[in-house]
């Protein structure tokens, strides 16, 4: 059997809408594409506002374990203020922070005069732990302060100095205590 005419007229007229198909179909991939991309970034952003909530929780704990040493320190020391120090931890998970202490002694009187030899007066223990540096990607800081009331300037001890000292001008600088006069 032979096709009719009017179907092959039909065959090699198709009708003008028979491109349509493929136009939707590129359409929707398009579409598709896109909301694939979108989930993506949303994914990625989302596992990195993770990971950074996580890295702020270990240089808090980084701090805080140079707080208690500081404090150790302190009652070692019969509350005698230690240098201002670098701490290294052999702990895996905190082996990539740096953990800076100082102690700064505090003056009792509403003055700020510089503390005297044999009286006890209050010290702020500083702990920074930091990882990377200011403006990378992966940087993160974490500064905690501690007030530890009857510390001691031992006997002897250029007081002046342990007041000026680079720890106390450091903090001075962020504001903390105001300059004492010469």
């Amino acid at each position: 059997m032979f096709p009719s005419d009017s179907t092959r007229a039909a065959v090699r007229h198709p009708p003008r809408d028979a491109g349509f198909t493929l136009v939707a179909a590129i359409f929707l991939l398009v579409v598709l594409a896109a909301l694939g991309a979108f989930l993506v970034s949303v994914a990625t952003t989302s596992e990195t506002s993770a990971d950074q909530y996580m890295e702020r929780g270990r240089a808090y704990q980084a701090a805080r374990a140079g707080l208690e040493w500081g404090m150790y320190e302190l009652a070692a020391s019969a509350g005698r203020c230690m240098p201002p120090t670098v701490l290294s931890t052999n702990a895996p998970t905190l082996a990539d922070f740096r953990i800076q202490v100082a102690c700064e002694i505090r003056p009792v009187s509403p003055a700020r005069e510089p503390p005297r030899s044999n009286e006890r007066h209050t010290c702020v223990l500083t702990s920074r732990a930091t990882r990377s540096r200011p403006g990378a990607v992966d940087y993160v800081a974490r500064e905690l302060h501690r007030t530890v009331a009857d510390c001691a300037v031992p006997a002897g001890e250029d007081v002046r100095r342990a007041f000026l000292s680079g720890t106390s001008a450091a903090i001075r600088g962020r504001g903390y205590v105001p300059a004492p006069a010469p």
